[in-house]
């Protein structure tokens, strides 16, 4: 949503929404994951900005409760 490429591990809320290599980078735990993921979001950080972007107005209101 800030415009920024999402690297993240498989848990939590971020498998609810990421899909690897479409709007995030999923890694695994370990620095050889960490930095192949790095990696990854500089070669394709436009692109995966953009479709994160484009998830969060599609799916979450920026408003007030009252306004969604």
């Amino acid at each position: 949503a800030c415009g920024c490429a999402l690297v993240s591990t498989r848990c939590g809320n971020v498998l609810e929404f990421g899909k690897d290599g479409e709007n995030c980078i999923l890694i695994d735990r370990s620095v050889d994951g960490l930095i192949d993921g790095l990696v990854r979001a500089r070669e394709k950080r436009v692109d995966i900005a953009s479709a994160g972007e484009a998830l969060m107005r599609t799916k979450w209101s920026y408003g007030a409760p009252g306004n969604r």
